[in-house]
């Protein structure tokens, strides 16, 4: 498989060059005259050009059509892999493309964050009486997610409740994509009808390795009655500027109620 383009190595080009861009300059003396040595040129004015056997331009560095400075990558044959443009009413902008030149990753240039891709978002019920009902004493799997990782780490939120006279406990377990099991956070559920964002907890394995499960359990500990409970928005993110403390990391086959 030919090694895929990543953000972070385009820059890492990107900032290779503009060193060779600067090593020339200064060793040539060239000031405001223009180099050409097979693919690659050195304009006035400091772009820079580099293109394929065919004549193809493969990489510019240097100003645009209106003066600022832009970067272009393009794919052999000339189809966009990075570039970073103007908009019609002045805003920079970037935007990293697929094979058939659309758009997959770029920003907003009309407000913030992302403009591509578009990032679904889940959709649960919340009402007390609509959530899953958990009457037994051992772990019972409520909700599950399985997922590919793409990010250090994940995080989500949880909503549970007890009936009068009845308490329970709820936990998190990530198994990674060997079937190793862990848990990772543990809570007391009361009758107080409880919204409580729980994370960000580090992800196991390698991306794009295997399939990681998330699984949100829930037991009744004491009393007669019913425990409501479920798991809302579910994501993952980046590392944390600041480590979270970890409440509990306890292999599954050692933790107390395995169901």
């Amino acid at each position: 498989m030919g090694q895929i383009n990543r953000p972070g190595s385009l820059l890492d080009q990107i900032i290779a060059l503009r060193r060779e861009l600067a090593t020339v300059r200064r060793t040539s003396g060239t000031g405001g005259r223009a180099i050409s040595d097979g693919s690659l040129t050195i304009q006035r004015g400091g772009s820079l050009r580099m293109l394929d056997p065919d004549g193809t331009e493969l990489v510019y560095l240097g100003p645009g059509p209106d003066g600022r400075q832009v970067i272009r990558f393009r794919r052999q044959g000339g189809g966009y892999i990075l570039a970073t443009y103007t908009t019609d009413d002045g805003r920079p902008a970037w935007a990293l493309s697929a094979a058939d030149g659309e758009p997959v990753v770029a920003d907003d240039t009309g407000g913030s964050g992302l403009a591509r891709p578009w990032i679904p978002a889940p959709i649960t019920r919340v009402r007390q009486q609509d959530l899953p009902m958990v009457t037994a004493a051992e772990f019972e799997t409520v909700v599950e997610a399985r997922l590919v990782k793409t990010h250090p780490y994940v995080e989500l939120s949880t909503l549970d409740t007890a009936e009068a006279g009845t308490a329970g406990e709820g936990r998190i377990v990530i198994t990674d994509p060997t079937g190793r099991a862990e848990v990772v956070d543990t809570w007391t559920v009361g009758t107080e009808f409880a919204d409580r964002r729980r994370g960000p907890f580090p992800l196991p394995g390698t991306p794009y390795a295997g399939t990681v499960t998330v699984a949100i359990q829930w037991r009744r500990t004491t009393g007669r009655g019913q425990l409501r409970s479920t798991a809302l928005g579910l994501v993952q993110r980046h590392t944390p500027d600041e480590q979270p403390e970890q409440k509990l990391s306890t292999p599954l086959s050692t933790a107390p109620g395995r169901s």
